[in-house]
């Protein structure tokens, strides 16, 4: 059964719903209590669950990522709290994010505490969502990035505390640019 409600935005031929099916899709999922310190050669994510429905993540650290300490995609129910992503080894572009959800609906998270990353939080494609008590002491760029590429819709941000000199929470224009600025909005 497959329901689409209410209103989500298109442009540059993208489309906002995309379905997939995997046979062997995992429910409930949980990371919790861990500790991530990758080598420095080590040049992806530390962590990855797609196309999951009912995920839970918990207690989670990460120390000197290049990618992203959790990096969850095509996937349903996220509730993620407690994530500590920290000092990440690189902070170029794609690199160096603490929570990053690509293709999510229905979502929460919850106190992200991080220390010298690109984006603490990170999104593209993500509806329905909370964001709240975000916090990066030494961010190097925009601590909040929503619709990193793509699109978003219904989020809810809540005590977001940074440093930086940027913008704390960003609408990237490369999902958005050259919308009208109605569609920004």
């Amino acid at each position: 059964v497959i329901t689409v409600e209410n209103f989500m935005a298109a442009y540059k031929g993208a489309s906002t719903i995309r379905f997939y099916h995997s046979p062997d899709q995992l429910k409930r999922v949980e990371l919790k209590n861990a500790v991530f310190k990758p080598t420095p050669t080590h040049t992806a994510h530390t962590s990855i669950i797609a196309n999951c429905e009912s995920i839970r993540t918990n207690n989670i650290e990460s120390v000197g990522t290049t990618g992203s300490a959790i990096h969850i995609r095509y996937s349903y129910d996220v509730i993620a709290n407690d994530t500590r992503p920290l000092k990440a080894a690189a902070v170029g572009s794609g690199q160096g994010y603490g929570i990053q959800l690509f293709g999510v609906s229905k979502f929460t998270v919850n106190s992200v505490k991080g220390s010298g990353m690109r984006h603490v939080y990170d999104q593209d494609s993500a509806y329905f969502g909370i964001i709240r008590d975000i916090s990066d002491d030494d961010d190097k760029s925009a601590p909040v990035g929503l619709a990193h590429n793509g699109f978003t819709g219904y989020i809810l941000c809540e005590n977001i505390q940074v440093t930086t000199s940027q913008y704390p929470v960003v609408l990237s224009e490369q999902g958005y640019g050259g919308t009208v600025p109605a569609l920004k909005q």
